[in-house]
């Protein structure tokens, strides 16, 4: 009888990780489909919030949607041809990606119709790398940090500091 059990939570050991696996897997293929089977409303998809960027000794409030789960963050700004206005927000700055703890983040640009800068935050509110991420590419692009924003290009620097107001 033992063994059969541990036989049991073996096979749930593999079998459930598998199983998310396959279901994240479709996920993104479904949602990376290009044209309007792939596109969201922002506004219904993603809650918004405000942050707050200094850089150059300024200190700016700024709206974004905000991409909690790991289906927002899969879709992001896939099949989008805008940042959005974040809910009729003329401050509407891009979207925040929020993690929870300090870990490698990748992000690629596949069927995401409008070139953005990718700005990964460490735990202290520091911008401490940045890439302007083209179109369209496939090109993974890792870096660690408990946040990533994305704008568009020329907005935020490394050593920018960005806060989520609560």
């Amino acid at each position: 009888m033992a063994s059969d059990t541990k036989m049991v939570r073996i096979k749930l050991s593999i079998l459930i990780p598998a199983a998310i696996l396959l279901v994240l897997l479709v996920a993104i293929i479904i949602l990376s489909q290009p044209g309007d089977k792939g596109r969201i409303s922002l506004d219904s998809f993603f809650t918004t919030g405000n942050i707050t960027l200094e850089n150059n000794n300024a200190s700016s409030i700024f709206s974004v949607y905000l991409a909690e789960t790991i289906p927002q963050q899969l879709q992001g700004y896939m099949n989008q041809s805008s940042i959005g206005d974040c809910g009729n927000r003329k401050d509407c700055i891009g979207m925040l990606f929020l993690f929870g703890n300090v870990s490698q983040q990748c992000f690629w640009m596949a069927n995401t119709e409008i070139p953005l800068e990718q700005s990964w935050i460490a735990q202290n509110g520091i911008v401490t790398y940045a890439y302007e991420a083209q179109a369209y590419s496939t090109k993974n692009v890792c870096a660690n940090g408990t946040m990533v924003l994305e704008t568009l290009p020329g907005r935020i620097a490394i050593g920018d500091t960005v806060k989520l107001n609560s």
